[in-house]
């Protein structure tokens, strides 16, 4: 608790000397709280044959996600808002499983219509967990805001609202993993565009979807994928992907309705997404020099 607030007043300090406009940190009750790091193993908080066995608590019975590898660190308790328990280690020394070396390149361009487009022509269809479980949410909610404030009964519709999300967050981030999966078993060189999705989630029509997408998130799990598998990935420069003519270099205005690149010079046509997805690998095979 010390080591939160104190970092919530090294922040706040580095925001004012940056001439930032910050606001003050604020007292947090206990119902704010979701989670509590024991940033010493085997002080206060030790695995047994019967679980985890935690400080003034006692053991609790666990069920591990996987074998634990390596030398534990730290361990993080947290609480969902549906009330669910979890535990994260972080381990150091964990042993590396580096995949076979492998040369071959891919491009990703990422979208809304389809999830991702790979420059071998391989589509991922979006899978718009958040759009399809709508209904669902919609209907949770609106019996939420008939619930009088303060009671049982709106306590209980709003973890009934914080499952519908929950569960739409899970199939999401199972998505992510999976997909990330395969594009590092088969690929040894990963180039993605080095994309903002907080300027992106600007937009008053796309914003719904950019979120539902979550290609932070994909990005992420390729990432640290890549790098534990011994694979290259690399972010680069996304301007004018789209408008690039992959085949002669030509560049042209392409609005977001137009789905298919035609160039003028070369006659070359494409898919818009999948003449991106060839941009992105020329620029990071160039990035490599």
């Amino acid at each position: 608790m010390a080591v939160r607030v104190d970092l919530a007043f090294q922040a706040f300090f580095r925001r004012v000397k940056n001439g930032e406009n910050p606001g003050y940190p604020r007292f947090k009750g206990k119902a704010q709280y979701s989670s509590l790091t024991f940033p010493q193993w085997n002080s206060g908080c030790d695995l047994t044959g019967k679980g985890l066995r935690r400080s003034k608590v006692g053991t609790v019975p666990l069920v591990l996600h996987r074998p634990v590898e390596g030398k534990i660190k730290t361990c993080t308790v947290l609480r969902s808002s549906t009330g669910k328990w979890w535990v994260t280690f972080s381990c150091e020394n964990v042993p590396e499983r580096v995949l076979p070396a492998n040369p071959l390149p891919v491009g990703i361009d990422v979208g809304i219509r389809t999830f991702a487009t790979l420059s071998d022509e391989t589509v991922i269809e979006n899978p718009k967990f958040l759009k399809r479980s709508a209904k669902r949410i919609a209907q949770a909610q609106r019996k939420l805001e008939l619930q009088e404030k303060g009671t049982k009964a709106r306590e209980r519709a709003k973890k009934v609202v914080a499952k519908v999300h929950e569960r739409v967050a899970f199939r999401r981030t199972d998505f992510a993993h999976k997909e990330s999966r395969k594009i590092v078993d088969r690929y040894g060189r990963i180039f993605v565009e080095d994309i903002t999705v907080n300027e992106m989630n600007s937009h008053r029509c796309l914003n719904r979807s950019i979120r539902d997408v979550a290609w932070s998130q994909f990005f992420s799990f390729l990432s640290y994928k890549a790098e534990s598998a011994g694979r290259e990935f690399r972010k680069v420069n996304p301007a004018h992907t789209s408008q690039t003519c992959s085949s002669c270099g030509h560049r042209q205005k392409m609005p977001l309705s137009d789905r298919t690149y035609s160039c003028p010079c070369c006659g070359m046509e494409k898919d818009r997404d999948l003449n991106a997805s060839l941009n992105i690998l020329r620029l990071g095979l160039e990035s490599r020099g």
